[in-house]
């Protein structure tokens, strides 16, 4: 990592000191880099025209004098870019100017609530679509605004607050339409529902066996679906109780879990509500719809993982492919071994799909999802899975 550090005057932050703070490289046109040098009282001859200087985040106000500074947060995008216009103008670490900014009083306060409300009543009032259900989440989306949650909340999952927690570790984070503050209008919604109606748990089985890869045709005509579990990386809740739900052991962080069903040739048919990191896998498939829309007489392919649910799929007609359990000290036979090469073969087709659902930006491994942004996964979940049903097939 380049060593940098802020050339303001009496700043003493550096890539070391502080390294999760921003540096915002100096303009190198002459007349741009001598006013932002002499706004932070350096004089510009004492640094070469041709030299590479930085000045920190706490000089500028990051929302307004950049163009993609919520993109960059949420992992969009890799690099922060400065408006045209954009100039420091915050020097807290200089005692003189200091002592002569203004004092935040209760005028100030009122003058920034006001402001608030204009810029989303101008956002509001471009959505002429709206209905009286809608226009009570509005005003509550100002009032969150207007008085900002305290401390006690800290941010932490929305869904958790709502009563969502299940006592054995199951805990959903389901994201209705009806009640999103993201899909606020009837349009949004229609083209959502449209994106969970390509994901279809029932398919007719001409179908399915007529678009069956050949590997499965032979032994394997009656798997209609493969499943798996995708786990997406959270922040850290501030709360016990939370953080106990989404801790998985096998991620060792704080998760949420999905359940994620596709068919033989890679075509994404379900995905589950979240679950928290704590629930097993068995335990997903039971709490999600999963099961009712499965039909008597199919067969679903799975790992080792599902070994618990053979009973529970056994009582509705249904097969579990999975393969064959490995007692501590004891050997497979060879026929076993090739049983568990064969169907290993067949499942990595949904190793296939989640690794296109990891390719989105904000899904990869090890991106941690703000927890503010936890109400509205299970709609990301969705909308990337619909997405990869619409990119080449995985089977060529």
């Amino acid at each position: 990592m380049v060593y940098k550090w802020c050339v303001v005057p009496q700043c003493t932050n550096t890539t070391i000191s502080s390294p999760h703070k921003l540096f915002v490289s100096v303009p190198t046109n002459p007349k741009r880099r001598k006013m932002w040098l002499r706004l932070a009282r350096r004089d510009p001859k004492s640094i070469l025209a041709h030299t590479n200087v930085f000045m920190c985040e706490d000089h500028f106000n990051m929302e307004k004098d950049t163009i993609n500074y919520l993109k960059y947060k949420m992992g969009f995008s890799q690099k922060i870019l400065l408006a045209d216009e954009a100039v420091p103008t915050k020097f807290h670490c200089q005692e003189d100017r200091r002592s002569r900014l203004p004092d935040a009083g209760p005028s100030r306060e009122v003058f920034f609530k006001r402001q608030r409300i204009d810029i989303v009543t101008e956002c509001l009032r471009r959505h002429s679509t709206t209905t009286h259900t809608e226009s009570l989440q509005n005003d509550d989306m100002i009032q969150e605004i207007i008085e900002p949650k305290d401390e006690k909340s800290d941010s932490d999952i929305s869904c958790f607050e709502s009563g969502l927690l299940s006592p054995f570790g199951a805990t959903s984070v389901k994201v209705t339409d009806s009640d999103s503050n993201v899909t606020d209008t009837n349009e949004n919604i229609e083209k959502l529902q449209c994106l969970k109606n390509t994901l279809r748990l029932i398919e007719k089985k001409p179908d399915v066996y007529w678009n069956l890869p050949i590997a499965f045709r032979h032994n394997y005509h009656n798997v209609s679906c493969i499943i798996d579990c995708l786990e997406i990386d959270i922040q850290k809740p501030s709360k016990a109780l939370h953080q106990a739900l989404t801790w998985s052991e096998y991620k060792k962080g704080n998760t949420v879990k999905y359940l994620i069903s596709c068919t033989p040739n890679g075509l994404v048919n379900y995905v589950s509500q979240g679950f928290g990191g704590r629930a097993s896998d068995v335990t997903i498939v039971e709490n999600c719809n999963f099961l009712d829309g499965l039909q008597q007489g199919t067969c679903i392919l799975a790992d080792r993982g599902f070994k618990h649910l053979e009973q529970i799929l056994h009582e509705k007609g249904i097969k579990l492919l999975r393969p064959p359990s490995v007692n501590a000290g004891a050997k497979l036979s060879k026929t076993e071994v090739r049983q568990t090469k064969i169907i290993a073969s067949l499942r990595i087709h949904i190793e296939r799909v989640i690794r296109r659902v990891r390719e989105f930006h904000m899904l990869k491994q090890h991106s941690v999802i703000n927890t503010n942004i936890c109400r509205v996964l299970d709609h990301v979940i969705i909308i990337a899975c619909a997405l990869i049903n619409l990119q080449d097939s995985l089977i060529k």
